[in-house]
């Protein structure tokens, strides 16, 4: 890997449980918290595996472009990923395209980050964005979901700007902050 770029280095200095800078150089992606926590980047069944594509960050840092429909990175599953009392995720995202296909009976958002596989009962928490058109007029919505503790409905926050606010290829900083309630 790469040396720390002085963005991996602030946001480092908070200590997280896990940071990937999502450069894309090798099938494993570091964690560079040195928890262990590495990512894998793989692809749907039936997709030919290669790495992402690459880009580059506004601050100059390499990163990964998936091609939104069959590239992914997966992390082992952790009890120091879960939400317990509180927990936050935050991630720069570029969405190329806004009015992407619903699929798997969803209303025209994706699942960009979270703690989940294969829904009930595993989802805990997830990152999601809206297409610009949706039956429930949730247009370029983001929002923070947290599932109830069989995966079924839950509790969300969301930002949804004005129309035309979100822009395809515009790079967004997205933070997702949870407080859990007993």
């Amino acid at each position: 890997p790469s040396p720390p770029s002085s963005y991996d280095e602030v946001v480092l200095a908070d200590n997280p449980v896990a940071y990937w800078a999502m450069s894309a150089t090798a099938a494993i992606e570091p964690d560079l918290t040195g928890n262990g926590r590495s990512g894998t980047f793989t692809v749907k069944a039936g997709s030919v595996m290669s790495l992402p594509a690459a880009s580059t960050l506004p601050n100059g840092d390499r990163v990964a472009v998936f091609d939104g429909s069959s590239q992914y990175m997966t992390v082992a599953t952790s009890s120091a990923l879960s939400i317990g009392g509180t927990g936050s995720f935050e991630a720069w995202i570029r969405p190329d395209v806004l009015d992407f296909p619903a699929w798997d009976g969803k209303d025209g958002y994706v699942d960009w980050m979270g703690k989940c596989q294969d829904y009930s009962p595993t989802c805990e928490w997830g990152a999601r964005m809206y297409r610009n058109t949706t039956l429930e007029n949730r247009p370029s919505r983001l929002s923070a979901y947290v599932f109830n503790p069989t995966a079924g409905l839950g509790s969300g926050a969301d930002w949804q700007p004005d129309p035309g606010v979100i822009l395809p290829g515009d790079w967004l900083h997205v933070v997702g902050m949870y407080t859990m309630a007993y």
